[in-house]
């Protein structure tokens, strides 16, 4: 009896083998089902439909595909003011981060044939001209509309790059500011936290730190034990310890 159940269970598998792939048409639509037989186990992978040119996983939602990126413009650099609130209809309240376009202009002109890419050098913050160095004073000098070195506008604080797209290209001198955007337009923002210096690990990782009394001496911010014994004799990276905080590109 045994013998004739093997038997039967082996001519099963074969069928299946046979008929792994079947289709079920169901509203049109195609369903792909493959039965993989694995060691007298049969395994169901993940369905998978195809409608119209787009795959799609079997609950319908549109698969991760990386998006298509259309014409590039440039961005604008800003400071940051401070922070303010807003309500809206429902009462909800929003925490609004308040950004200073202080003299944003286009400096340079970056060519494909010349540099081997597209893009704008933008600058922001006029400075007085004592304050530039003879480098980036003849850099202003080149690249100045009126080719004084004296413009108000082109002695800059701070400069970036961006890569654009060979249509969106600006003319040097060219103002940027909050009319750029449209409003309800979602921006990508990039900058440097502020640097708090050299830190424990209480206010740099939020330790609770050691007993505030009960036999602890002069150990009560310290981060306590930071490895083993002999094995494996020595400290594992990314530990948690004191160091510098903030000043960091986020």
């Amino acid at each position: 009896g045994g013998r004739a159940l093997t038997i039967w269970i082996k001519l099963f598998l074969s069928l299946c083998i046979c008929l792994g792939y079947h289709i079920i048409i169901t509203n049109h639509t195609c369903l792909y089902k493959m039965f993989i037989v694995g060691s007298g186990i049969l395994r169901r992978a993940q369905n998978r439909m195809y409608v119209g040119k787009r795959w799609t996983q079997s609950n319908g939602r549109v698969s991760r595909r990386r998006a298509e990126v259309g014409d590039r413009r440039t961005g604008v650099l800003a400071v940051k003011a401070g922070m303010m609130a807003s309500w809206d209809e429902h009462g909800n309240r929003h925490a609004l981060t308040v950004l200073h376009v202080d003299g944003c202009r286009v400096v340079q002109v970056k060519e494909a044939d010349k540099h081997g890419y597209t893009g704008l050098q933008v600058g922001v913050c006029p400075r007085k001209g004592k304050h530039v160095n003879r480098p980036m004073m003849g850099h202003f000098a080149k690249w100045s509309p009126s080719n004084q070195v004296d413009y108000p506008y082109m002695l800059l604080r701070r400069l970036e790059e961006f890569r654009i797209s060979p249509k969106a290209v600006l003319p040097v001198g060219h103002p940027l500011n909050a009319n750029h955007f449209v409003p309800g337009q979602f921006v990508d923002i990039q900058g440097v936290t502020r640097g708090k210096g050299f830190q424990g690990v209480m206010k740099r990782h939020g330790f609770a730190g050691q007993p505030a009394s009960h036999g602890n001496s002069k150990a009560h911010r310290v981060p306590g034990s930071i490895g083993q014994c002999a094995t494996p004799s020595k400290v594992f990276k990314g530990k948690k310890l004191p160091g510098r905080m903030g000043g960091k590109r986020r």
